[in-house]
């Protein structure tokens, strides 16, 4: 029986969440794991406190189906799936499914993602990973979206992932679906583009620190800038992107006039 694991930034409550269990429910066991409260930019950070890795019940999703069993986490989604595959006592998951993030997870602010942290997570357990994202508007409520067209993509390619695995040298895949996205639409693979999707204006003083990043907007990026094959130019086209993240990180190119002489 499979086992799929379930986790989000979004928190344990986001709606996409009890979306996504109950469509994986039909397939086997869903082990969910995710953090207590909204960790939107946390990236793979470990945050530390006397609460962080506090694990509950969370009846809301647990009470679902029989084969769901959802835990609330305190902390970031990488600690909250690192606690839960430590601490639960469930085999390990056979896939991890992180999502549906409200907002989409492109440009310079890909590696401040906790969607992406949570799928880079449950990878170094070798747990094959996909990070969806759904694109949004700022502001938009979560509960008046329709979850469905994101969810349908995650299932196929899950199916294509348990069927055919990731290649070796990839560490998760990056999905994000369009707004406009249907069951219909087309899916593309796709490179990360390098141009920033998001931008934050400075702070002021009077914006609590957990709320600051609900100041990021949707940068006014130059349309003829955008590289042919990136992950941006498959929103743009109204196409779900699929970009494979690689595990090596390291360039190919040559610093070595950077290097000095050996002593």
């Amino acid at each position: 029986m499979p086992l799929t694991l379930l986790t989000n930034d979004d928190g344990v409550d986001a709606p996409a969440l009890e979306h996504l269990a109950l469509a994986f429910a039909e397939l086997g066991d869903v082990l969910i794991c995710a953090p207590r409260f909204p960790q939107s930019a946390m990236g793979r950070s470990y945050p530390r406190g006397n609460d962080h890795g506090i694990i509950k019940k969370y009846d809301p999703l647990d009470s679902l189906a029989e084969d769901i069993h959802a835990y609330s986490i305190v902390g970031s989604p990488a600690l909250a799936v690192a606690n839960g595959l430590l601490r639960l006592g469930f085999p390990l998951p056979d896939l991890c499914v992180s999502g549906i993030n409200h907002g989409v997870n492109i440009g310079a602010s890909l590696t401040s993602s906790g969607t992406v942290g949570a799928a880079l997570e449950a990878n170094d357990w070798q747990i094959p990973s996909i990070a969806i994202s759904l694109q949004t508007q700022q502001g938009q409520d979560p509960h008046t979206l329709d979850w469905m067209p994101s969810t349908h993509f995650a299932m196929q390619i899950a199916a294509a992932v348990r069927a055919s695995g990731i290649p070796s040298d990839v560490s998760i895949l990056n999905v994000n679906v369009p707004a406009s996205a249907t069951t219909e639409s087309k899916i593309v693979q796709t490179q990360h583009t390098l141009l920033n999707y998001y931008t934050y204006p400075p702070c002021p003083d009077d914006v609590a620190l957990e709320d600051a990043h609900n100041l990021g907007c949707i940068s006014a990026f130059d349309p003829a800038e955008v590289e042919p094959g990136s992950d941006l130019e498959a929103l743009c086209q109204g196409n779900v992107s699929v970009t494979p993240v690689a595990k090596q990180w390291a360039s190919k190119t040559s610093v070595s006039h950077l290097l000095g002489r050996n002593p």
